[in-house]
C-alpha cells in the first residue's frame, strides 16, 4: 500500500490525525504495535478525555465530534482545583470569562 503520510499510534492523537489527513485528501497509513479492538456499541469504558474548545472543533471539523453519543458529554462551565494547603484554591467560570464552556468531558 502506498501512502502520503504514516502515522504511528492509533489512539486519540493519531487516530484523529489520520481522519483529519484523510479528510484534506491525503492517503494515510496508521499503524499500531496492537491489533485494533472493536468499538463497544453499548458498552461501558472507564476511560475519560478533558477536550478543550479547540479540541472539539478540532474533532468536529474531521468528523468525529458528531459520532460521539450526546449523553457520553458533559460541558464544564465551571472548576474549582485544591492544592495541598487548605487555603490553596482557585476556581475558573465560562461565565466571568464569556464562554460558552471551558471544556468538555467525555467518557
Amino acid at each position: 500500500m502506498k501512502c502520503e503520510v504514516a502515522i504511528v499510534g492509533s489512539g486519540l492523537v493519531g487516530a484523529s490525525l489520520a481522519a483529519s489527513l484523510h479528510g484534506a485528501g491525503l492517503r494515510i497509513a496508521l499503524l499500531d504495535a496492537q491489533a485494533a479492538e472493536p468499538v463497544p456499541q453499548l458498552g461501558w469504558d472507564s476511560r475519560v478525555y478533558a477536550i478543550s474548545p479547540g479540541s472539539q472543533q478540532f474533532l468536529a471539523a474531521c468528523g468525529a465530534w458528531q459520532r460521539i453519543p450526546s449523553n457520553r458529554i458533559a460541558r464544564v462551565d465551571a472548576m474549582q482545583v485544591h492544592g495541598d494547603s487548605d487555603d490553596a484554591e482557585i476556581r475558573f467560570s465560562a461565565y466571568q470569562a464569556g464562554l460558552p464552556e471551558l471544556c468538555f468531558i467525555v467518557e
